[in-house]
């Protein structure tokens, strides 16, 4: 870890979450983030990567038939060592920038032209797939 993950009292200050179901059907990956909402929207932004498939990845063809959706519930649990291992509901939304953004990270300039949003959601309020996963996996 660097020197960026650790808190002043020496603890990681990085919380570690993964997609534990989604409505494209993925589960996985690893989210670190201080905060369930910054994971989700790390989360998301994956979620609609693999959507948009511009890597032409072939793991990610089959997400394909999602591309026209702009919104996507998934669960986040959270893994850190010592966690309750809490479940998060979240639905993740793209939207599309009037005027794209442009930053230069690194000295390359690269444009924004899209922007994920996040809204918290109660578990009734997930589509039916996750919401019987949830129901079948509540404790």
């Amino acid at each position: 870890m660097s020197e960026m993950d650790f808190d002043l009292e020496g603890g990681s200050s990085k919380r570690t979450f993964t997609i534990q179901g989604s409505d494209l059907g993925f589960e996985g990956g690893r989210y670190k983030s201080k905060t369930p909402s910054l994971a989700a929207k790390k989360a998301a932004k994956q979620l609609f990567r693999m959507v948009e498939n511009k890597d032409h990845k072939s793991e990610w063809k089959k997400y394909s038939e999602f591309s026209s959706t702009n919104k996507i519930n998934f669960i986040l649990r959270e893994m850190t060592q010592g966690s309750k291992k809490d479940h998060f509901y979240y639905e993740g939304s793209v939207t599309k920038l009037k005027t794209p953004l442009i930053v230069s990270k690194g000295g390359v300039e690269i444009t924004i032209t899209k922007k994920i949003n996040i809204k918290t959601l109660l578990p009734h309020e997930l589509g039916p797939h996750l919401r019987s996963w949830h129901l079948k996996n509540k404790k």
